[in-house]
């Protein structure tokens, strides 16, 4: 209905002349309702997302569906993006940050205490490190080729 009113007003204000025109009452009109449309739509947009994560949050991976499907993260890559391409991207980047930082001073670090160690530590073994990956949830996204129990 309230888009209805704005397409009206807009039609009118058109017959009179320029829609920039600050003196035509029909032009202030449809500017008027158009700007009460759009604080509308955005209420009403607010009010369903509100009421969308809130009727998730109980349920965790339903919100985390939600959440993709609303901010279009569940969409797989472009088809044209190759490893090739973000490769020669990283590269870029990686060359504009060094060029960028020639001129730069070096980093300072103090220096650790002698008597420093690190006796909570200890050496990982590549069993630790099967391990861990073994216990990653079987979980992947359209993107990873790969599952993770691979």
């Amino acid at each position: 209905m309230a888009k209805r009113n704005v397409r009206r007003l807009e039609r009118a204000a058109c017959r009179e002349g320029p829609l920039a025109s600050s003196f035509s009452p029909a032009a202030t009109a449809w500017r008027v309702q158009r700007c009460a449309y759009f604080e509308l739509l955005q209420r009403k947009q607010h009010t369903y997302l509100t009421e969308r994560v809130d009727a998730d949050q109980s349920h965790p991976c339903r919100l985390w569906q939600s959440f993709d499907e609303l901010l279009g993260c569940s969409r797989p890559p472009p088809p044209d993006i190759d490893a090739t391409d973000i490769h020669r991207h990283l590269v870029d980047k990686v060359t504009s940050v060094r060029t960028a930082t020639a001129g730069a001073e070096p980093p300072f670090f103090t220096l650790c205490p002698t008597n420093c160690s690190f006796r909570v530590f200890r050496p990982i073994t590549p069993a630790d490190v099967v391990k861990l990956v073994l216990s990653l949830p079987n979980k992947q996204c359209l993107s990873d080729p790969l599952p993770s129990w691979l």
